[in-house]
């Protein structure tokens, strides 16, 4: 937390302005209920790798060229589906 607070301005940790400042911020570390849930959190960085993909794949398709970037991404998408149902194998495996 002391480093969040500016020491040549005075403050004192623990009931300065900033401090309140800082815990009640919605995207404070500090924040508890205010701040992403983990659920959230999760959807938050799946979205990122999911638009980072979508955003890469012409350029994929550019170097690759159309035939094997298709195949490729069928690999992927059959690999994908294999996996899942894997897990979903073992999941129902794996008592509680």
């Amino acid at each position: 937390m002391a480093q969040f607070i500016d020491s040549n301005h005075g403050s004192k940790i623990g009931d300065s302005e900033i401090e309140k400042n800082i815990r009640a911020s919605r995207y404070s570390y500090f924040a508890g209920t205010h701040g992403l849930t983990t659920f959230s959190g999760a959807l938050a960085i799946i979205s990122t790798c999911v638009g980072g993909g979508i955003v890469s794949l012409p350029l994929a398709y550019y170097n690759l060229g159309i035939p094997l970037a298709v195949t490729l991404n069928i690999l992927v998408i059959i690999s994908t589906v294999y996996s899942a149902r894997i897990f979903l194998a073992i999941k129902d495996a794996l008592p509680d």
